[in-house]
């Protein structure tokens, strides 16, 4: 299980920054993209999770950076 703040701490990776984050509401994750080609996933274990990480995300990057993956029916 992930913590909010160990999501949090992905944002503050050393010598790298975030350039972009995939939101996959399906899946319940998201996936960050680092400056460096770093990926790291996190798949939240229920919908309040998903929503605070959702949040920390809103909260703390430019829209630009936060793109939704498509949904498969």
């Amino acid at each position: 299980m992930y913590s909010i703040m160990s999501f949090v701490s992905i944002f503050y990776m050393l010598d790298e920054s975030v350039v972009g984050v995939v939101v996959d509401i399906c899946a319940r994750s998201f996936l960050v993209l680092s400056d460096e080609g770093r990926e790291k996933k996190l798949t939240c274990e229920d919908v309040d999770q998903f929503m605070r990480v959702l949040k920390v995300c809103n909260d703390t990057l430019p829209v630009e950076l936060i793109k939704y993956d498509s949904i498969t029916t």
